[in-house]
């Protein structure tokens, strides 16, 4: 542009004719209003990259670690994210997905154009957010392979929300000691369902699942689960003694299932209560966000 302008100006410098005072009269306003395009267009460019980042941002913590989005969040993380610039438009609305849309809209000052009656450019950027799509266990057959111990023990399982609460927990498996022997306390006892047996059970909403295992701590060796020298203790997969208490192998959604064994405390050899999962896995929406152009 400048080897232009000096060039023009050498020529007319050098023409006494006049042609050259009009020539470079009528290309003057052209190349006042390309540079002034230029520039305007390059900041409104640059402006409607930092929108959609405001926005994206907005929309995604919006949500924070509820299920709900919060608006007035959204807003503040908005203008957070804007670098100056300022916006004449900001909506968001239900996208129709069990997510959020978003839409801004910015005007700025259309600097060298406004000679030629431009006097603003408006750009502005939109957004959606909706809920990813992950696998999700549908239903769980437990089957008891091994059971051994003086104590009654149950395996519940449980699911729990986002927050880590227990929103639901269902007994899938049982050990009674059902007999006594005069010195030992007890000489067989029983499991529900059958060694080998199968027990299924839906699963709903959640946001993680694990196994709890109570066992009946008898000092009499009768098999009692109340009364005197009885004491009551529960361990869950996700505890912090798991290691301890637990071992697994496997998926429960994989051909083969999970394998877990439990120990009651006793002799540690994992072996008083064993028992497969297997899962019917289905994909569901999650509670995680994700961004959608």
């Amino acid at each position: 542009m400048c080897v232009c302008v000096m060039t023009i100006f050498e020529k007319f410098r050098s023409d006494r004719s006049g042609n050259m005072i009009l020539a470079c009269a009528l290309a003057m306003p052209v190349m006042v209003m390309a540079m002034g395009g230029a520039l305007s267009y390059g900041m409104a460019y640059s402006g409607r990259s930092d929108i959609q980042n405001a926005l994206d941002t907005a929309l995604l913590g919006g949500y924070g670690e509820s299920d709900e989005f919060d608006e007035t969040r959204a807003r503040m993380l908005f203008a957070n994210n804007l670098n100056g610039i300022e916006v004449s438009e900001l909506t968001f609305f239900e996208n129709g997905e069990g997510g959020m849309a978003g839409r801004a809209v910015a005007e700025q000052p259309a600097l060298m154009l406004q000679m030629f009656g431009m006097e603003t450019i408006k750009f502005g950027a939109v957004a959606a957010v909706e809920p990813s799509m992950e696998k999700k266990i549908v239903s769980a057959t437990f089957k008891p392979t091994a059971v051994s111990g003086a104590f009654d023990k149950d395996i519940y399982f449980f699911t729990r929300d986002a927050s880590g609460r227990k929103t639901r927990r269902e007994l899938v498996l049982s050990y009674d000691v059902t007999s006594k022997h005069p010195q030992l306390g007890w000489t067989s006892a029983t499991v529900r369902p059958d060694l080998n047996r199968t027990h299924t059970i839906n699963v709903g909403e959640y946001s993680s699942y694990g196994y709890e295992m109570v066992v009946y701590e008898d000092v009499t060796l009768k098999g009692n689960r109340s009364g005197p020298g009885v004491t009551v203790k529960s361990y869950d997969s996700d505890g912090p003694d798991v290691e301890d208490r637990m071992r697994r192998e496997g998926a429960c959604g994989k051909a083969n299932g999970e394998a877990v064994s439990w120990e009651d405390g006793g002799d540690r050899n994992f072996q008083d209560f064993k028992y497969t999962v297997t899962c019917d896995e289905r994909m569901k929406k999650s509670d995680t966000m994700r961004l959608v152009k």
